[in-house]
């Protein structure tokens, strides 16, 4: 997606971090150990790199680090990292909205494409069934962390369709 072709160590780092997703798909049915979580987190952890190579938005930067420290945390497979993953999501879900909200003006795009409302709608009614089912199946302890995960997140899918292509990111 850069240009330079492989010899840009953008693009090299972009083949490796789709590379790091595909064996992390392989191992996902493997248990819990430090290689496993290190492959997950390694496909995220590139594009971060990447964000900082491209001198991408800070708030990016920060996302995409947040990012991968939760998914080294969710891979550990244990309530605690479990919870502690989910807050660093939701950090960087937050400043994701941050990023998008940076961007708020005249390239606000609702108005002029009306597909982004309906899927705004979709979005809305998608995270409320999926909270709900999330909710019911979960402990107790963390019902609220995943509700207020899920509003959040939304709110980032709500604010990212409000922008064209390419522009916020």
């Amino acid at each position: 997606p850069f240009p330079g072709g492989l010899n840009f160590t953008p693009n090299g780092l972009l083949v490796f971090s789709a590379a790091a997703s595909m064996l992390f798909l392989y191992m996902l049915r493997a248990p819990a150990t430090l290689s496993r979580a290190s492959v997950k987190t390694c496909a995220i952890a590139l594009l971060a790199l990447i964000a900082v190579w491209m001198q991408g938005p800070a708030l990016l930067v920060a996302a995409l680090t947040l990012s991968f420290v939760g998914d080294f945390l969710l891979a550990l497979e244990n309530e605690k990292s479990f919870q502690a993953g989910l807050g660093s999501f939701l950090l960087a879900q937050i400043i994701l909205i941050g990023l998008f909200a940076s961007h708020f003006g005249s390239d606000m795009l609702w108005a002029a494409d009306p597909w982004r409302i309906y899927l705004a709608f979709a979005a809305i009614a998608h995270s409320i069934v999926l909270i709900w089912i999330l909710v019911k199946r979960l402990p107790q302890s963390l019902t609220a962390q995943v509700g207020a995960y899920g509003v959040v997140i939304t709110f980032m899918a709500l604010a990212a369709l409000a922008f064209a292509p390419g522009l916020a990111v």
